[in-house]
């Protein structure tokens, strides 16, 4: 007969039992031992980070927001910041281009109980001045003339919030709000692609989030703001709307739009051509005369497109005084005796000129002490450099009893027109002395004074085959690119 297995054995009958330790008794030593563990814990949660980690955290706030702060050297972010600063001492910057620094000694302690639940806190507030009364709408200008270079943006590649910036931060350094106002007002041609539009209307207060929908609507609030009421304002419109409204529109105009339309082709009149006549010789070599006229500048007579891709172009009626425009662009040679008369143009001040945002790394590179072929037109010269050889040119006396000049956009394209539609030259692009901007045919008002900027019209470029009188682009004027010169002109002083 087998006998009954055995029961198994319970959780409860299961028991473990310590036995004394050096004759300690259990429930002795494991009192110490979790005092022990209790006690590493809380100094490792409350003591340890106080003693191995001291400092304060810093809240640095300032006016205008999104300044850098400094110390001890290092750039810790831009205001307004929280952080935490180790134990220390030193100077504590806060700075934005535009504004003079604040710099305020400071000192990180810390303490050593409950630093981790309980840091030492502290708030440090900066005020800034701005440098001048003009200096944040120039700086604002010159960024934004960067990016109005970059058009047109997309959902990967965005337009920052500069002209809500530019609106803060003029507010900050003590404009009134009308100057705040025409200093943004003044870059609306550097406005042409519907996120820059966006965040301009929002600095001007035209709208919160986003435009309202419809043309007509948008039209009468910038009507009311601008007293601009032209078929031209509508065309500028419809260029900063998103592209399947551009599209949409361009396809089949509503009835308010075509009646801007024939607004526009209103204004534009017959115009009476420049023409070209006998030349003149001087010191810089030969120049054709350029009767006075007008014409449609940017444009083949009265035809145009309506602005749905950028580049955007529209004709804009334009007059010309007599003026006299070089045969050739500027030679090598002629620059030449230009940087022995002024070494700061040298090839060996381009370091000093790209410091002073007056170049580029490529400024005159295929030269070395000498030109690299004398009788060429000279090329990989700044906007900077061109200037500065028209003023050492008038300075020398090279044009005789007229004043020598870089021709602006408008000159060289009447200069062109009179003389078949292109200038003689060896097919490089070439300075002109005006300002540029991608909306700038949209945005057009003969009596305004055209806006500074960052980027510097160019013309020509394009062999006599292709090339247009209006063709354009724009470059920054601290550019030095290869097959990039200028030439000159004669104006009566």
């Amino acid at each position: 007969m087998n006998a009954d297995p055995a029961a198994p054995e319970s959780a409860e009958d299961i028991q473990v039992r310590l036995k004394p330790l050096f004759g300690v008794s259990p429930k002795h030593y494991l009192a110490v031992i979790y005092s022990i563990v209790i006690l590493a814990v809380l100094f490792w949660l409350l003591v340890l980070p106080g003693l191995t980690n001291p400092g304060t955290k810093v809240t640095v706030t300032s006016v205008p927001s999104g300044a850098a702060v400094t110390w001890q050297g290092r750039h810790w972010g831009t205001t307004p910041l929280t952080v935490f600063l180790p134990q220390g001492q030193g100077d504590l910057v806060v700075s934005k281009p535009g504004f003079q620094a604040v710099t305020k000694p400071f000192s990180s302690g810390g303490t050593v109980f409950f630093s981790l639940l309980f840091p030492r806190t502290d708030a440090v507030s900066a005020t800034l001045s701005a440098d001048s009364p003009d200096a944040v709408s120039t700086l604002y200008r010159n960024e934004i003339g960067k990016w109005a270079l970059a058009i047109p943006f997309t959902s990967k590649y965005q337009f920052p919030p500069l002209f809500t910036r530019l609106a803060s931060d003029a507010a900050a350094a003590g404009l009134s709000a009308e100057q705040i106002r025409d200093s943004l007002l003044g870059l609306r041609e550097a406005v042409a692609d519907p996120q820059m539009y966006n965040d301009f209307g929002k600095a001007l207060h035209l709208w919160k989030d986003v435009p309202p929908e419809g043309l007509e609507q948008q039209y009468n609030l910038w009507k009311a703001l601008t007293g601009d009421a032209s078929g031209r304002l509508a065309l500028w419109l419809l260029a900063n709307q998103t592209k399947p409204l551009r599209d949409r529109q361009t396809a089949e105009p509503s009835d308010w739009l075509l009646a801007r339309l024939q607004d526009f082709k209103d204004t534009l009149k017959v115009q009476t051509a420049p023409s070209a006549s006998a030349s003149v010789r001087n010191a810089l070599g030969s120049f054709h005369a350029v009767s006075a006229g007008s014409y449609l500048w940017g444009s083949d007579g009265t035809k145009f497109s309506m602005p749905a891709e950028p580049p955007f172009t529209l004709p804009v009626p334009v007059s010309t005084d007599a003026f006299w425009i070089a045969d050739s662009e500027v030679t090598q040679a002629q620059f030449a005796a230009f940087v022995a008369a002024r070494p700061e143009w040298a090839p060996s001040a381009r370091d000093a000129l790209i410091a002073a945002g007056k170049a580029d790394d490529d400024y005159l590179a295929d030269w070395t002490d000498k030109p690299s072929a004398p009788s060429d037109p000279v090329t990989g010269v700044s906007w900077y450099a061109a200037q500065a050889y028209a003023a050492w040119a008038n300075a020398a006396g090279l044009g005789g009893s007229r004043k020598v000049v870089l021709p602006d956009d408008y000159q060289w394209e009447a200069a062109a027109r009179a003389q078949g539609g292109t200038l003689p030259g060896q097919n490089v692009w070439e300075w002109t002395s005006s300002p540029w901007y991608p909306g700038q045919a949209l945005v057009w008002n003969a009596a305004a004074k055209p806006a500074d900027s960052y980027a510097r019209s160019l013309k020509g470029g394009n062999s006599a085959a292709k090339g247009k009188a209006w063709d354009r682009a724009g470059w920054p004027a601290s550019g030095a690119t290869a097959g990039l010169g200028f030439r000159l002109a004669l104006v009566s002083p």
